[in-house]
């Protein structure tokens, strides 16, 4: 059994942490946008079976892996440090802080991409019930980081 400091164990938590929210983020957002363009089929007059879903939301989780969960990642390497940097030395901020920051976080990439790079990774996020999918998708993965993360003791720490 390896002993580790009490800085090598943050550092372990708050990475396992990071990487279990941007998962969560990334299944849920992918997920959302699937079943976006599906309700939109739908509403086009085609009969959706529970096979096709199935095969359309695996194809997706799938599929958009390699470029999707890379750009959560990025939006949630500059957003969860803000967070921390808002809500240091504020007891009781960091759960709300690290929901919204990371909501904020996916909201604000869907909006530069097309910006900057004239790309829009999620179809979705065209419309703003799509944006706000992909946002909830943060949300989720926020509160995720902070159960996971050093968050929770931190604030006990704080008061």
């Amino acid at each position: 059994m390896v002993n580790l400091s009490k800085d090598e164990s943050v550092v372990i938590r708050s990475a396992f942490a990071f990487l279990v929210a941007v998962l969560v983020a990334y299944v849920i957002g992918a997920s959302l946008a699937t079943q976006h363009v599906l309700a939109s089929l739908t509403e086009m007059g085609m009969d959706i079976t529970f096979g096709v879903w199935l095969e359309a939301t695996s194809h997706d989780l799938l599929g958009m892996f390699a470029t999707y969960a890379p750009l959560i990642a990025l939006a949630f390497a500059i957003g969860i440090p803000v967070t921390l940097l808002i809500c240091r030395g504020r007891p009781g901020w960091r759960r709300i802080g690290y929901i919204t920051g990371c909501f904020t976080a996916i909201i604000v990439m869907h909006l530069l991409m097309p910006q900057v790079l004239d790309v829009t990774p999620v179809a979705a996020t065209r419309l703003f019930g799509g944006l706000i999918q992909q946002g909830f998708a943060g949300a989720v993965a926020g509160y995720v980081f902070y159960l996971l993360g050093r968050a929770r003791l931190a604030e006990a720490e704080d008061g």
